[in-house]
């Protein structure tokens, strides 16, 4: 029974994990589309990231 619990319990995490990267692919990709749409340029986007805004 325990083996059982422990097979169930790793497809659980896997899954988790599985969808974290997605969650996370999904982050980057809006964060890009946010980038490209910006009327902000790239050095200003790093700056103001980098908390060097002006």
């Amino acid at each position: 029974m325990r083996i059982e619990a422990k097979a169930k319990y790793d497809t659980e995490v896997a899954k988790l994990k599985d969808l974290y990267a997605k969650k996370d692919e999904i982050k980057k990709k809006e964060l890009f589309k946010a980038v490209e749409n910006s009327e902000r340029s790239y050095e200003e986007i790093m700056a103001f990231l980098g908390g060097q805004a002006k």
